[in-house]
Order: C-alpha cells, then structure tokens, then sequence
C-alpha cells in the first residue's frame, strides 16, 4: 500500500486517508495552480506505525513547511483552522520528528475542546503535508465571499508582510482590500503596511477565480508571495457565510426564505425544493416565474416586485408583510432604499386584484356566512388527484396550489380582516384587550387546532380499545402532517407507524392527565360570555358592528389551515413516487441521476442540518437585518398570543429531541402543524420565526398559550432549565438569574 505521495503525481486521493487539505492541494497541483512542491503521508502511515523512510522524498539542501491535513478538516461545515500544530522553516533532519508532532496535534487540548464545542466526536485521523517552504515577502488570504457581509461580488484580501501565521496567529494587522469581482476595482483598503503592486493582486486574483471554478463554491485561500510571484497553500469552502441562490432575473433582487414563511427552517431535500418550485410555475401567472429559488439547502422566493411597487401601494402591501414577519416591513423598506429602480403594476394582475376585491366583498357581506363551499371545493380538488394515474400526477403538479389561491384566498381574506378589524375596534372603543384574547381563544374549527385535541385524546387513551380506534382515526385524517411537512422527501407518520406509536409511548409518560379538549372547551365558554358582556357594556349599534366582525371571523379566520391540510393530503399521492428524496422527479422520469451527485446532495443536506437560513437576502448576497435593542435581562420578541407566564425553559430544536413537560416554556426555531401536538403541555411558546397569522400564533391563541415569536437566535440564547417570563402582549422576554427566587 501506497503511503507516501508527491503532491500532483497522482490523479485521484482518497480523501478518507490524506484530509480534505491534502485532497485539495493535489487537486489544485493537477489543475495548473502554483502549489509548492512537497509529499503528501497519508493516515495508514501513521496507523501502523510509520514503516517508511520519509527523508528520501526531500531534498536535503531545503527548508520545509509541516501541515496538518485531518480527515474531517476542510469540509463545508467545520474548518478546523489552526487547530493543529503547523512547524515552518523545518530542516531536512528534523523532518521525521516534526511529522510525529504534527500527527499528534489532532489529539491536542484545543483540538478536543473545538470537537467537543461543536459536538463532532473523536478525531478520524489525520495525515501530514511536508512542502517546500516559501520564504514569503507577503502572504494572506483570499474569502471569495465577503465573510462580513455575505455579498458575492466582492473579493476579500488580507495580506501582511513575511509569512502567513503573523496573520494565523494575530501577530499583526492585516492589509485588507475589499475588491469588485466585476471588474477588480477596490472599494475600500485600511492599509497597515503590506500593499501590494496591481499586477500582482490581479494574477492572485486570477489564481482565485480559477480555483473558485474548479469548486463551484465559494472559497477561502492563503496564498504567499515570493519576487512576484503567487503560490497557493491552501484553498477550503468558507463555512461561515450562507449560499446565495443562483440568479434568475436581471437587478438587485430581494429573497426571502420559503421556510421562515412557512414556519419550518429545516434544510430542504432537492425533491422537496424542486416541488416547491414547480408548485409555483403555474402556466397562467408568468410573473411568478423563476421567483423560487434552491441554493441546495434552503428555498428563497424573489419578491422583488412586489416590494418595488409605487410608495401609496407599497404603505399598503406593508400591512399585510407584518403577517408574514413583523420584521418584513422594515427589511423591505432598506431594500427599497438600495434599489430605486420601481416597477409598474401588470394591468392584468390589477383587473385580478378587482376581481378577488368583489369576491372578498360578497364573501363579507353574506347575511349567512358559512365555510362549506370553500370545504367542499377543497375535497373535490384533492379528491381529483387521489384519482390521478402517475403520469397525471406528473403533467399537472403546476394545478395544485393556484386555482387554491384563486377560490380559498377570498375566503381567508375576510378571515384575516374580521380578526383585524375586531383588533382596532376594541382599541378605538377602550376596551378590555384581555377580551379580545379571550375572544380568540374561544375560535373553534381550526383543523390544525383540531389536530392536537386529537393527539391529546389519543395520549389520554392509548393502550386501550379507545385508543387503539383514536390511533386509527388520526392516522387517516393527520398521519400525513409531519414537521417540516412542506418538504416533499420527509418521511410521515403513516409511513412509519412503530415510530409514530414509539413516540405516543414516550409522550403518555410525561401526559399530566389533564384533557387539553375540555381546556379548548373552557375557552369556548370564556369567549361566549364575552360577547355577552360586550353586549351589556356597548349600545345597540356598536354591538351590532362588532358581532358582525365577530361572526365574520368565527366563520373564516378558522378556515386558514384547511388549504395547507389539502396539499400536504395531495403530497401524499405524491409521496408514493418518491424513491430517493435526493433525486428529483423530474430527474427520475428522465433517466435518473449520477449516484455520485446523489451521494454529494444527502451529504450537503447532513451538513446543513441545524443551520437557520437568513430571513431576508439580496441577490448579491447581503443579509438584511432588522435593528433589535434589548437591554441586559430583556429580550424583546413579537407578541401573538397573549398572556403573561413564568416558568422553566425547554429547548429543542427538532421535535424529536426532547420531551416537553407540563407547563414547561418551549423554545424552538420554528413550530409548524407537525409541533402541534406539542403544544398539549406547553406553558408557553418562543420561536425564532412568526407572525401574526402563522400557525404557531394561530394555535396558541386558541390553546390560550403565552407566545412570542420572532427572538432571534432562541436555542441559543436560552437553555433548558433557565427561567424566564415571558409577556405574550407585548412580546417581551425577561430572563430571571438563578439565584432569585
């Protein structure tokens, strides 16, 4: 067995054996780039028990450089940079010795603790890198990204005089030049001694964007300067910036995460994108075109237009963002700033605007509201794809979601607005807001809602012939809800029925015997004794206006998750033509995919997990952030369900992670339908992500459960067993130290 390899000589390394850093740097020799000159020892070497005589490889008259190459090092998600012990200017004697330390490195204090911090496991090895040394008269780094900002059009270069570890190890501050990648030109320098002449930055950023081709991502890179000329010792995926999904439309364009709208910030399998996508190119609205986008972990929609409308639409399109995200408003307001350029409104989408207004109107104004034409027209929609053969299912994914749109959103629509104007009439009259909740709370008819009154029965009941019958009936109506249910290539629960019943086992241990149905029950009793003092406290007329509104949103508001539940039942027929979650349809029903691509996919789909995508990005790459300020023990949030309550912090990032346990604070990314039955025993919810209208302020509000939504970075802020108070009015979070009582 091969151990010991001159960098370039061979074609193809196993990365298992010599690291991602070796890896690449013979990549890079074989593709032309200056690399040093030097060996490569693989991991067998040292594994048993290094039989080889190194020294016949070098050159006696030289100095070397000893470098680290760790099995796990380098890839997309950890860097390991600095970690292990790196020896330069080594003399041909010392070599074998220097080898040995630099293998042991791996093993190392600050080695474990960054393993150990990142909750990686023990070392899988570690090869070692002897180069020719480069007595450098400048060395640095190359981002090809900006690691501040994100942007993808600007190079990031830091350079200092000598050798590159005055940069690794802080000795010395930097020359840093922030670069176009259009056409070179520098935007910004903040020059510490180290300049470097035009002809040579412009060959080192030749030597980048070539390497960058040959990744296809962007990429970290140290380089050394010697006379003028460029040497590359090192190149590595940045693993601190987010992917910014390739570019459909011409301008500076504004992205938006899918999941964030969604509630769910899992990373998304290609299958599930490419259905995302494909739900949203419905033939008759070519504006909507290429507006989903995949960086091939999370989905983006490019809302530009819609934000780039005249001023008086914009102040109204406003309202309904604070929906979505009570953050989006702001965001979309610094995009507007940034990009002038203003669109005009489509005549055709303005007379379907009009059109969607009358019907709202009818809607509205019906002296007999009622939700079973909006039901009926959902079951026939799914009932037409439960009948579909498998080449229909195909030719008509583009007709799930549209004609939805056109017949539910009036419907849902009215919903929305009853809830806000009931919202404005209680703050224009001066009553009790504390009512108003109330009023909330006593909303039944929600099938989201009603699904966790399920779950809650059958927790009560399983292990008897009743819940045994519940357990049957839920799976039929709900075991397609899953968390992160809107990516097609997550498994559901009628899928995996011992893990489903598993799971009940280990939840009806922690069940408090209390029925979260005769709660729900209780808040309907509290709503209509509202109204009957709404009634006693206002005149005739003002009653009159308010039950109106009252009705209105007691009738449709309920109505929001009965589309959703419509697409998860019709992805169900889709899921049976799912045979890897990694290989898209359209992929299998036109002759497949390389299995290697297969293989890289689910490995960048492991790598994203427990990322969060950023909520709002341009097309260059800059993250939006909105301006938060929170004092010391204050953190503030979005209130959506009100409520004040005190108690113990549960964190948990995936719901299958830990058990929430009664009256416990959950604190999460995100809750979609698939969290709801979650709920049961929660105290009160804090979530990364939300708005108004999303599901987890939706279902809060009905389980009559505290909830603030929208404190960024939760899971990490918090750990499971801080105590907290948490204020679902005003969106406030106070944290309380240990020691207070």
């Amino acid at each position: 067995m091969v151990m010991i390899f001159r960098i370039g000589e061979i074609e193809q390394l196993d990365m298992d054996a010599v690291g991602g850093k070796a890896y690449n740097l013979n990549r890079l020799s074989r593709e032309g780039l200056p690399v040093p000159e030097g060996i490569i020892i693989d991991n067998h070497y040292f594994e048993e028990g290094c039989p080889l005589d190194l020294l016949p490889y070098l050159d006696a008259k030289k100095q070397y450089a000893v470098r680290s190459s760790a099995i796990d090092e380098d890839g997309t998600r950890f860097s390991f940079a600095g970690l292990q012990d790196t020896f330069l200017n080594v003399v041909y004697q010392d070599i074998e010795e220097r080898v040995k330390e630099c293998y042991q490195s791996q093993f190392s204090a600050r080695a474990t603790e960054y393993r150990r911090m990142l909750n990686i496991g023990s070392s899988k090895g570690m090869a070692v890198i002897v180069q020719e040394m480069v007595d450098a008269d400048y060395a640095g780094v190359v981002f090809t990204q900006n690691p501040l900002n994100n942007r993808i059009d600007q190079f990031v270069v830091e350079v200092v005089e000598g050798l590159g570890e005055k940069l690794v190890s802080g000795q010395h501050t930097p020359t840093t030049y922030i670069m176009s990648r259009c056409d070179f030109s520098i935007s910004e320098i903040k020059d510490y001694g180290a300049m470097l002449e035009t002809q040579t930055l412009r060959l080192l950023l030749d030597h980048v964007i070539h390497i960058e081709q040959i990744y296809q991502s962007p990429q970290d890179i140290e380089f050394a300067i010697k006379d003028g000329l460029v040497y590359i010792l090192q190149a590595r995926p940045i693993t601190t910036t987010s992917k910014v999904p390739e570019r459909k439309k011409d301008g500076l364009r504004f992205y938006i995460s899918f999941g964030h709208i969604q509630n769910m910030t899992y990373p998304m399998t290609p299958v599930g994108a490419e259905m995302i996508q494909v739900l949203f190119s419905y033939r008759d609205h070519e504006p909507l075109r290429d507006s989903v986008l995949y960086n091939g972990e999370f989905v983006f929609v490019d809302i530009s237009g819609v934000l780039l409308t005249p001023s008086f639409i914009f102040k109204r399109i406003c309202s309904g963002l604070l929906n979505i995200n009570f953050d989006l408003p702001e965001l979309a307001t610094e995009y507007r700033r940034l990009n002038t350029n203003r669109v005009r409104v489509p005549f055709s989408l303005g007379i379907t605007g009009v059109r969607f207004l009358r019907r709202i109107i009818k809607i509205a104004r019906d002296p007999h509201p009622s939700a079973r034409p909006m039901k009926e027209w959902l079951e026939a929609h799914y009932q037409k794809y439960a009948n579909y053969s498998e080449k229909e299912l195909i030719e008509n994914r583009s007709n799930v979601l549209f004609p939805m749109f056109a017949e539910c959103g009036p419907y849902l629509a009215v919903g929305m607005l009853s809830f806000m104007r009931i919202e404005k009439l209680f703050e224009k009259w001066h009553l009790d807001m504390s009512d108003f909740q109330k009023l909330l709370a006593g909303v039944t008819g929600n099938i989201t809602t009603e699904m966790g009154l399920h779950y809650d029965d059958l927790l009560l009941h399983y292990g008897s012939e009743e819940g045994e019958r519940l357990l049957t009936e839920y799976i039929d109506l709900y075991g397609m809800r899953v968390d992160g249910e809107i990516d097609l290539g997550r498994i559901r629960p009628y899928e995996n029925i011992e893990g489903f019943r598993a799971r009940l086992v280990e939840m009806k241990k922690e069940h408090n015997g209390e029925s979260l149905r005769e709660r729900h029950r209780m808040h309907r009793r509290e709503s209509d004794a509202i109204k009957l003092k709404l009634k006693s406290q206002l005149d005739q007329k003002r009653y009159k206006q308010l039950n109106r509104w009252i009705t209105l949103m007691e009738s449709y508001m309920v109505l929001r998750e009965y589309p959703k539940h419509t697409i998860m039942r019709i992805f169900k027929e889709y899921r049976t033509l799912v045979d890897n979650p990694f290989m898209t349809l359209n992929e299998k029903y036109n002759g497949g995919c390389d299995p290697q691509i297969l293989a890289i996919r689910e490995r960048n789909y492991a790598e994203a997990q427990g990322k969060t995508p950023p909520f709002a990005m341009l097309s260059n790459g800059l993250i939006l952030k909105p301006q938060h300020t929170n004092d010391n023990n204050s953190i503030k949030g979005f209130g959506v369900s009100g409520g004040i309550i005190r108690g113990k912090v549960r964190v948990i990032s995936n719901i299958d992670d830990d058990i929430l346990q009664a009256g416990e604070i959950l604190v999460t990314r995100f809750t979609d339908p698939g969290w709801t039955p979650m709920f049961a025993r929660a105290g009160g919810i804090v979530t990364e992500v939300g708005g108004m209208m999303t599901h987890g302020a939706i279902v809060s509000r009905e389980y009559g459960i505290p909830a603030v939504v929208g404190v960024a970075e939760a899971v990490k802020r918090f750990k499971t067993g801080d105590e907290i108070t948490i204020d679902g009015n005003s969106g406030e979070i106070t944290t309380h130290p240990k020691s207070e009582k």
